[in-house]
């Protein structure tokens, strides 16, 4: 049953890919409305919330990316950053807290368009005391229930736990394959703080061998292109990170530089983002989302402390 099941989500994934790909579609937009974008087409706002910390922030385009959707990030001046290329929205908003000292930042908005021009615009964002978080350690953040807490420097191991498997959507207690592999269960992935922050370094150990998509099989002498394998060349990153983004009124984890799971493309091994379903100091409940499929949103993985 695993292997029909699995046999047509990729044939469907290939007619998708084929059909997003066609020569006639890149024909009629990749020179088309996009090669004429102006500085004009969209907005970028940064407007103080409950306090002096906090800001709504959005970016707005007057032009139709559901085709070739844009990629932009904002750049928020404090070492912090959100970058996006979600298709199918003409609008991106989000939250932001400055955790600084007293100055002044500069937010800046950084358009990205297919045909190879830069945009940018600029917000000054003015914090007139220190924000004490800075100095005190909240138990109740997600940045704690993750890490530990800013003090914590070794950071917060985590392991895949049961329910980890690809899912119905609409019934999620309907496991469509159960992926959960020997070679990546006991992989530990270990968040660590980056103060009080909700971003730092993220550490994967694999112990040896990962559990990846037949679409990786090309970058491994021990891969597999027409089945999922397990490799043991894959050595994880060092510089890896982790952050927490929130947007359109859902949050996000976001991981740079790494794959904490099962490894679906080689794109998603350099970054991948995942909605947060739950977190709490002793389940972290996550669905995928980065790819542009149906089919992606059926992927969760569920992470508890490691033992």
């Amino acid at each position: 049953m695993k292997k029909i099941i699995k046999f047509t989500f990729m044939a469907f994934a290939a007619a998708l890919l084929m059909t997003a790909c066609s020569p006639k579609e890149f024909d009629d937009y990749q020179l088309g409305e996009f090669s004429t974008i102006t500085q004009d087409q969209f907005t970028f706002d940064m407007t103080r919330a409950g306090d002096e910390y906090t800001y709504d922030f959005s970016v707005a385009f007057s032009v139709g990316q559901e085709i070739f959707p844009f990629s932009f990030e904002v750049r928020f001046g404090d070492g912090a950053i959100t970058k996006t290329d979600l298709k199918g929205s003409r609008e991106f908003k989000g939250v932001h807290e400055y955790i600084v000292y007293a100055g002044t930042y500069t937010a800046q908005c950084l358009v990205y368009t297919p045909n190879g021009d830069v945009f940018i615009k600029e917000k000054t964002i003015v914090i007139t005391v220190d924000n004490d978080k800075l100095f005190k350690d909240d138990p109740e953040s997600l940045q704690f229930a993750l890490t530990g807490g800013r003090d914590n420097l070794e950071g917060k191991a985590w392991q895949l736990g049961p329910w980890t498997a690809m899912r119905n959507p609409d019934n999620r207690d309907d496991v469509w394959w159960d992926f959960k592999d020997p070679a990546i269960m006991d992989d530990v992935f270990t968040f660590k703080p980056n103060s009080v922050k909700s971003n730092g370094a993220f550490l994967h150990e694999n112990n040896g061998d990962s559990f990846m998509n037949e679409s990786t099989g090309g970058l491994f002498s021990d891969g597999n292109t027409s089945d999922s394998f397990v490799t043991q060349e894959y050595v994880p990153s060092d510089n890896a990170t982790w952050e927490f983004v929130e947007t359109n009124d859902a949050l996000y984890l976001k991981l740079t530089n790494v794959f904490p799971m099962y490894a679906l493309s080689p794109e998603l091994m350099q970054e991948g983002l995942y909605e947060v379903v739950l977190v709490n100091e002793n389940k972290l409940h996550l669905k995928f989302v980065s790819g542009t499929g149906e089919w992606d949103a059926t992927w969760y993985y569920y992470l508890v402390p490691a033992e």
